[in-house]
């Protein structure tokens, strides 16, 4: 089976969902299956991986089962209107390569940015096989939060086109994958969708991948300049408007009299307005560096005696933040600022893998941490209980199997009703 991907990003650029996109490309081709993928070039790359990707337009890996079509898209997102000029660019591109797809079995569309799937969706009644799509989040539900969309009749605009183009995607897409029961549900209910034509499957970890490093073999302290005695509280991932670091921040400020560290290791859009929060609170506690590279996330993931995931009131309701099953992979306790009432708190409660408390709210975040650093035991205790339910629960094997399960009986029933 050929299975045609149309993505946003991929290796070598780092970006939200790029390990996840590798893993199940590595496992379809280990089932005996092909991956043609339509991506652009690398962006947020140094400019020595720039030009030498410039030379790969049509690349060829793992013994010619991936082939990898880039897409050429010459403009830089710097304001909102290039953004748009540049999703213009990246749509005309792909519809141009998937059209020039030969013979694929399967069509894997995804949720960011909101036109994939309209498009996937286009191509597949083209070549009449069947499409998937993966939503990792709604996005027409987190417009309200965006701040880079500041005027209100342009956030309504905004909104309503990208509500469209989601509910486009998942009602004319065979097969529609959401990373969360919320999600799912709120499809069954908004968009009336057919029960048949939707399952919900957690993105997964590797925990090969990801796991605890202890601190006498973690290079990152010494690379960071880190006292291995003392406590730290973590976060990694991407600085972002729903993440609501300002809250991180304040906690750290309202405990800078304990001896307790809390380090941001991160990028994204907000990454500069944190700096300066940070700044105008003199938490000198707090200490900020860039995401560490995949080969490295056992490291940076194992530093903490907590890690946190963090986000704004009603995050819950747009996006479900998979950096958990990592901390939970490196065998840290879990403290969470998040919706209560959501998957995330349920999972974390249920299987005592840390603490759950409400957003926005850094007394409460602060407590918490302060639970955790005067007894030393939960550590330990939370952090295995968490490696246990993703053990259990979201690995890889099982996780992908199940994607891999789902692509072939499409394709079978495709083949059949074509007879």
């Amino acid at each position: 089976m050929k299975i045609l991907m149309l993505r946003p990003n991929y290796f070598p650029e780092v970006a939200g969902g790029t390990r996840l996109a590798k893993d199940l490309v590595d496992d379809l081709i280990a089932a005996g299956h092909q991956v043609e993928m339509i991506t652009p070039f690398p962006v947020k790359v140094d400019e020595k991986v720039k030009r030498e990707y410039k030379a790969k337009k049509n690349e060829v890996a793992q013994d010619g089962s991936l082939v990898i079509r880039r897409i050429d898209v010459p403009i830089e997102e710097k304001s909102f209107p290039r953004r748009m000029i540049k999703a213009l660019f990246v749509f005309l591109g792909m519809y141009r390569k998937g059209l020039a797809s030969k013979n694929p079995d399967l069509i894997m569309t995804i949720s960011m940015p909101p036109f994939i799937g309209p498009l996937g969706s286009i191509l597949g009644k083209t070549k009449k096989v069947p499409v998937v799509y993966w939503e990792q989040d709604i996005i027409s539900k987190s417009i309200k939060k965006d701040s880079k969309i500041g005027n209100w009749l342009l956030k309504t605009f905004m909104k309503k086109v990208i509500k469209t183009f989601e509910t486009f995607s998942v009602k004319t897409s065979t097969h529609t994958i959401s990373i969360s029961n919320k999600f799912k549900n709120y499809h069954l209910q908004e968009d009336k969708l057919n029960p048949e034509k939707i399952s919900t499957i957690y993105n997964w970890i590797d925990t090969s991948q990801v796991n605890y490093v202890k601190r006498e073999n973690n290079e990152l302290f010494q690379e960071l300049g880190l006292d291995k005695d003392k406590f730290y509280v973590t976060y990694c991932g991407n600085i972002g408007y729903p993440h609501n670091l300002e809250t991180f921040i304040e906690a750290a400020k309202k405990l800078e009299n304990y001896d307790i560290g809390f380090l941001i290791f991160g990028e994204g859009s907000r990454k500069k307005a944190i700096q300066r929060h940070r700044e105008q609170l003199n938490s000198e506690n707090v200490k900020m560096y860039p995401l560490v590279p995949l080969d490295k996330a056992s490291l940076a993931y194992s530093i903490g005696d907590i890690s946190i995931v963090i986000g704004q009131a009603g995050t819950s309701e747009n996006g479900f933040p998979s950096k958990t099953w990592s901390i939970m992979s490196a065998a840290r306790p879990v403290v969470s600022s998040f919706d209560i009432e959501s998957e995330l708190t349920n999972i974390i409660r249920d299987n005592e893998a840390g603490i759950a408390v409400p957003p926005e709210d850094s007394n409460a975040l602060k407590d918490a941490i302060l639970t955790i650093y005067h007894d030393r035991s939960l550590t330990e205790k939370m952090g295995q209980n968490g490696l246990d339910y993703v053990e259990n629960n979201i690995s890889r094997e099982e996780t992908t199997s199940e994607i891999i399960n789902l692509f072939e009986t499409l394709h079978t029933k495709n083949k059949e009703g074509r007879k």
